[in-house]
């Protein structure tokens, strides 16, 4: 939209003009949705630049929304597990904001219910875990008692680790 303010004089005779265009952006398309690795649950939204946005929503079917104003991406934190959503962005510039992009569904994974630690030999453990729907990957975290933190990522349901007792 274009805006043109005229300055008039007492006589109504047209003085000065200044005329400001701006366009709104257009939709931003959602490009991919992941989990964030690590032990807090939130999910990644990455989306397509487009030209003229300044800032940038992604609103989910579930109210946890995510906000960026210089990467192409945000993080909606705290989401519950097994749960299934939609997410849609809109660019926003000074002109206002954009139409929502199309929404992309996503489904957020459980953590396993069941896990335990099974040592097969002396000195070689395994922490264990039943398989849960919808999961690509794991990780496990191994904490010792001194305080050292070891991860397995795989996406199998067991990750072995060294043992002392």
């Amino acid at each position: 939209y274009c805006i043109k303010g005229t300055a008039w004089d007492s006589e109504g005779q047209a003085g000065d003009d200044l005329t400001v265009c701006q366009i709104t952006p257009p939709s931003p398309d959602v490009v991919h949705i992941q989990m964030t690795q690590g032990r807090s649950l939130e999910v990644a939204v990455y989306w397509a630049a487009v030209q003229g946005a300044e800032n940038y929503i992604a609103l989910t079917t579930n109210g946890q929304n995510c906000t960026s104003a210089l990467q192409s991406y945000c993080f909606i934190p705290s989401v519950q597990c097994g749960q299934n959503h939609s997410v849609s962005v809109i660019a926003i510039n000074k002109a206002g904001p954009s139409s929502p992009s199309q929404p992309a569904n996503y489904i957020t994974p459980c953590p396993p219910e069941s896990i335990w630690v099974e040592e097969p030999k002396a000195g070689k453990c395994s922490v264990v875990w039943d398989e849960e729907p919808m999961v690509e990957y794991y990780i496990a975290f191994i904490k010792r008692d001194d305080g050292t933190e070891k991860s397995c990522n795989t996406s199998e349901t067991t990750c072995p680790f060294y043992c002392t007792c």
